[in-house]
């Protein structure tokens, strides 16, 4: 086994323990971390590919929302909540057919 699969192993050992055994705070400040990790990854990707793009900031900020409105306003859930606001940014990226590049392309050769 090599050194980076080793380092992966133990990561995912200590992610799968963090819940169970973390305090409260220390499991905030993971879930916060690991978020803009990935919040950061997608930014990457997009970037790598010559892009400048925020667009997924806002489904992340649309899903964040929808989750902090049905966890503080109806008490939902938060895991109940997480769903609802992906499935609330998911569906708001599929309305959004007037900034696909086919939809783009096909009004400016008209």
């Amino acid at each position: 086994m090599s050194v980076k699969a080793a380092a992966l192993v133990v990561l995912l050992v200590a992610l799968v323990a963090l819940p169970p055994l973390a305090e409260p705070y220390v499991l905030h400040v993971a879930i916060v971390v690991l978020i803009n990790a990935v919040y950061a990854e997608a930014l990457y990707v997009i970037m790598r590919m010559g892009y400048l793009s925020f667009g997924h900031a806002g489904y992340i900020a649309l899903g964040a929302y929808t989750s902090a409105l049905l966890a503080t306003k109806l008490g939902v859930s938060p895991w109940l909540g997480i769903l609802a606001g992906a499935l609330v940014a998911a569906r708001h990226s599929r309305g959004s057919s007037a900034s696909s590049p086919s939809s783009c392309a096909a009004s400016t050769s008209a």
